[in-house]
């Protein structure tokens, strides 16, 4: 998901950004974008026992600090890639940019209508709200039109 996410923010980031503050701001974004999306997941894997914390937390038992470790990781990667994507000499987009928004919609959705169906709607409502403006950004910042 930290494609997709890195994918959307760089559609939505202003064109007469460029270099380290574009970068940065990419990474910071991409992080934001993928946690979105752990908004509705990480609750439904908690209740059906693949994420376990010793200690429940907060927001569906997931662990606040969750959320942070996410933005930080996909933070750090997109970051790491994107210096060291800037050194290779070619640039090849094997899958269409929309595509790779589909996927984020898609993996999305999925993680919503299961946490409605396991009693979660608090979690896919708050899944629905944390992506949907990125989701809708994504799709018109890549439409081949």
């Amino acid at each position: 998901m930290m494609y997709p996410s890195m994918l959307i923010a760089k559609a939505i980031t202003p064109e007469k950004w460029s270099g380290f503050k574009r970068g940065l701001f990419v990474a910071a974004l991409s992080g934001v974008i993928m946690t979105a999306w752990d908004v509705a997941m990480d609750p439904m894997m908690s209740l059906g026992g693949y994420w376990t914390w010793e200690i429940k937390g907060g927001y569906f038992g997931v662990r606040f600090q969750n959320f942070w470790g996410w933005w930080l990781t996909t933070f750090v990667a997109v970051g790491v890639y994107l210096l060291v994507s800037q050194k290779l000499p070619v640039k090849v987009s094997v899958v269409p940019d929309n595509w790779a928004v589909a996927m984020y919609i898609l993996t999305g959705v999925t993680s919503i209508i299961t946490c409605l169906i396991i009693n979660l709607q608090g979690a896919a409502l708050a899944g629905i709200f944390a992506m949907l403006p990125w989701a809708v950004m994504g799709l018109l910042k890549t439409q081949k039109i």
